[in-house]
């Protein structure tokens, strides 16, 4: 009965929230969003990628980058979690794109108690996932895929392997609009003492259109396999400011996290970029619960 209890829990700390509930599911960290452009823009973005987060949001979006970057991501979750994520990609070598990525989450220490409540020390739970992945243009659009082992700990370790599909249209409508379709952690489960608990599998749809030269505006789609559906929009507003320097204001809204008490399912952020550097920032408030704050270093090579 211990056992239950305290494995139960830790899944509840290590995101069932942020997978909507999704209590019938293992490894729920793989719904967290890879990059604070992407939090702060609802986590929109399936088709509007501009970086190595590409790796995870969609595999396919890896070719139709310009130039191979690498990203590091830190999101300060509730209470004392965190989560963090590092992605390289290198879109121009001879035999298509290719990535890598590891991800990591701690969900902080949680104390335990036996069956009459007394206090039994602590348990860390902890996940990661190693992700390798590939894509290049078939015909109008371009195909990727995505490879993960996975591993995670709670009073038991347990791992597994997954797999992410992805597709992306080429630019359409004079080179405004982009559409995507990416199917996530479709295979695998984990299995912790005697019971096992599939991996949060969803299926996304997004597009992104660029309304003027520096206004882009993103929409999403989400179809989990065992919680209801949600959808997000966002937009980003790049100001116009004196070379090298950039500056990117962004804001979203998700439907996710609707049923949690207080402000919540709005997000806002910012970016700033000098020459190949990028920084992005994005606070997302969950309610009653309380706030994250995430942000992401980036740096684009190959560049004059």
């Amino acid at each position: 009965m211990k056992r239950i209890v305290t494995m139960g829990l830790a899944l509840l700390v290590s995101g069932s929230m942020w997978a909507g509930g999704n209590g019938g599911s293992a490894g729920a960290f793989l719904t967290l969003p890879s990059g604070a452009r992407s939090v702060s823009m609802g986590e929109g973005g399936l088709a509007d990628t501009v970086d190595a987060n590409a790796l995870q949001i969609n595999p396919a979006a890896m070719a139709g980058l310009e130039r191979a970057s690498v990203v590091g991501t830190h999101g300060a979750y509730i209470d004392s979690s965190f989560f963090d994520n590092v992605s390289y990609v290198n879109p121009k070598s001879k035999m298509g794109a290719w990535g890598v990525g590891f991800q990591y989450f701690s969900a902080g220490s949680i104390d335990k108690t036996d069956n009459s409540g007394n206090p039994d020390g602590s348990l860390d739970p902890k996940d990661l996932a190693l992700t390798g992945g590939y894509a290049r243009p078939l015909g109008p659009v371009t195909a990727g895929a995505g490879l993960k082992y996975i591993k995670s700990t709670l009073v038991d370790t347990a791992s597994t392997f997954s797999l992410d599909l992805g597709v992306q249209s080429k630019p359409m409508l004079k080179d405004r609009l982009t559409l995507g379709l990416v199917g996530q952690n479709l295979m695998g489960s984990l299995k912790y003492d005697q019971e096992s608990n599939d991996l949060p599998m969803a299926i996304k749809a997004g597009a992104g259109y660029e309304i003027k030269t520096n206004w882009t505006a993103v929409a999403d789609m989400t179809f989990p396999k065992d919680s209801d559906s949600s959808y997000s929009v966002g937009t980003e507003y790049r100001l116009k400011i004196q070379n090298p320097w950039g500056v990117a204001l962004r804001g979203g809204y998700n439907t996710r996290t609707s049923d949690v008490d207080g402000f919540t399912g709005f997000s806002m952020g910012l970016g700033v970029d000098h020459k190949d550097l990028t920084v992005d920032y994005a606070f997302l408030p969950f309610g009653d619960v309380g706030t994250t704050h995430w942000i992401t270093l980036g740096y684009k090579m190959g560049g004059k």
